[in-house]
């Protein structure tokens, strides 16, 4: 098991509840955290539970007149009933390790970030062609985008559809042709391009995201390369002058200042500025 890519021995691991998944651990938590606590907000305060949800779900007015670009994010920290927490949850949870053991945790999150924003997006679109009002929550974009992700990874996972048991690809195209069925059905709500705007975020970071990463890593190495370059330049020019005081100081201690030449004075001078930085 240990020579397969997705397992990752780093030697030393820590222990406890965060070993393993913290960032879809901490995701699952933060979520459920925030359902209830709106909970109790709408009990004792709805108006400020209203004012709370205004403010947090995704506006297309919202974003486009009133720049409140936040929202392209924070709609997915809502949602609408136990129910639909609970089914996004489950995807998180299910396909999320999956996309995280094989990303590490930094990667995963950029990942989740990105698939949001595509999702987002792909709704404000919709949403203006069709001239919908409707806000929308929750993180089934985000949900997309892992299954397909994970699906791509791993094909033949074997997962569990009510009472049978399909290979993973095959429950991705079943999710992904139902969205693109209900997108274009009579009256179908623009949530739906959501979903799919996520699920194309999948495809593209399996397909294109890999190589983006080794590219900007090329970058990176060449600017790193040249930092050292100029590193190794400033310090031999540092050194050669050093070489040079020394060498001036040598002729003043065996012949007094008289003996320096002008140019040798003006040598002495400048190093001292230069070295003095």
């Amino acid at each position: 098991m240990s020579d397969r890519d997705y397992w990752k021995d780093t030697g030393d691991r820590p222990s406890g509840f965060w070993a393993t998944y913290p960032a879809t651990k901490a995701i699952l938590i933060g979520l459920a955290a925030i359902h209830v606590l709106l909970a109790f907000v709408r009990s004792a305060a709805p108006q400020l539970a209203d004012d709370i949800l205004d403010f947090l779900a995704l506006d297309r007015d919202q974003v486009l007149g009133g720049f409140r670009v936040w929202q392209l994010v924070t709609c997915a920290l809502l949602h609408g009933g136990a129910w639909h927490l609970v089914s996004n949850c489950i995807g998180i949870l299910v396909f999320g390790r999956l996309v995280e053991q094989r990303l590490g945790m930094r990667k995963y999150l950029r990942f989740l970030l990105g698939a949001q924003l595509t999702a987002s997006l792909s709704f404000i679109f919709l949403a203006s062609i069709r001239d919908t009002m409707l806000p929308m929550i929750g993180a089934s974009g985000t949900d997309f985008g892992l299954v397909v992700l994970a699906a791509f990874w791993y094909p033949r996972l074997q997962m569990m559809l009510f009472v049978l048991v399909i290979p993973l690809w095959a429950l991705a195209t079943l999710y992904v042709s139902i969205e693109v069925l209900m997108l274009f059905e009579a009256g179908g709500g623009v949530a739906h391009v959501a979903h799919l705007g996520g699920a194309f975020y999948g495809f593209v970071y399996y397909r294109w995201v890999g190589e983006f990463d080794q590219l900007f890593m090329g970058i990176r190495n060449w600017q790193l390369r040249r930092q050292q370059q100029r590193l190794d330049h400033d310090r031999r020019a540092r050194d050669a002058l050093r070489g040079e005081v020394d060498r001036i100081l040598d002729k003043v201690n065996r012949e007094g200042m008289a003996a320096l030449t002008d140019e040798e004075r003006r040598a002495l001078k400048d190093a001292s500025a230069k070295l003095r930085r």
